[in-house]
């Protein structure tokens, strides 16, 4: 699941940390945020909460850092992004928060320009020296690895759900090997991307991985596959991003995987999944 799924779906899932009943005013405090009344944000924002120009959520996961630090000085032609905002001592995490500029806008379905965006995000994130931290047990973390690897591993042993299972085995007998070199991506785009009528996209969050040029857009092809937000077209409008099906089964693969790792997800999900799951390797197979 990704952020457009879960807002989808309307379902959570205990990996995700849920909204805090409120906003503490010392953390709205730390962020400069302490003027107005705080209101409710979507998954977007990691369903935190805005008081005036500031976006605040809670610091889950081991990205929140490193997106705040790069974001901070990332300069993307066609795709404005959010700056992180500083607590008082200057850091971009305090007492389990952090903060971004908010800007208006909400997920829509303009889902061909975010694969352009994703393209530039990926060239603009070439001139990164700092590499994202991936080597953490959190289940997104770990579907990554799992997505990639040639090895099969603890999550892959303890699959219970047989659909799931069968999803991941033909997926992983369909890889190849992706010869583009590797670089820093996003690993969920299309959740954090925000347009605002009549504007162009704002990135809210980085999720940091280091894969295959062109993998970001194909995670957002997928993603957006997954929610019914865009036509298996889309793989022909892109159909120049090199070994594209290859990195399509891997994005496919990532989803199952976060899948594969949360109690309970309902049967539409996973339905969701083995449908695109059909399509991608339906296109692999008819381009060999």
């Amino acid at each position: 699941m990704n952020k457009a799924m879960k807002t989808a779906q309307s379902a959570q899932s205990s990996p995700f940390a849920p909204r805090p009943e409120h906003l503490p005013d010392q953390v709205a405090a730390v962020f400069h945020a302490d003027d107005g009344a705080p209101v409710a944000l979507g998954s977007a924002w990691d369903h935190g909460w805005r008081i005036g120009d500031v976006a605040l959520s809670r610091a889950v996961g081991p990205h929140v850092a490193w997106s705040a630090r790069v974001r901070d000085r990332l300069t993307v032609p066609g795709l404005a992004v959010a700056r992180p905002v500083r607590s008082t001592d200057g850091r971009f995490v305090a007492g389990g928060w952090r903060a971004s500029t908010f800007a208006e806008g909400s997920l829509v379905q303009r889902v061909d320009e975010t694969v352009v965006a994703a393209l530039r995000l990926e060239t603009a994130l070439a001139g990164v020296e700092e590499q994202p931290d991936t080597s953490g047990d959190d289940i997104f973390s770990v579907a990554d690895r799992c997505a990639w690897s040639p090895d099969v591993g603890a999550v892959d042993m303890g699959l219970k759900d047989a659909r799931l299972r069968e999803v991941i085995q033909s997926l992983r007998a369909a890889r190849e090997d992706i010869t583009s070199p590797a670089g820093i991506g996003h690993a969920d785009m299309l959740g954090t991307t925000v347009y605002a009528e009549g504007s162009g996209p704002v990135l809210t969050d980085l999720v940091g991985v280091v894969r295959p040029h062109g993998y970001t857009a194909a995670q957002v092809m997928v993603d957006a596959l997954l929610i019914e937000a865009t036509d298996e077209g889309i793989f022909e409008r892109f159909s120049h991003i090199p070994d594209l099906e290859q990195l399509a089964v891997r994005a496919v693969l990532y989803r199952a995987y976060v899948c594969a790792q949360v109690e309970g997800v309902e049967p539409n999900i996973i339905s969701n999944v083995e449908r695109v799951a059909r399509l991608v390797l339906s296109r692999l197979s008819a381009t060999m």
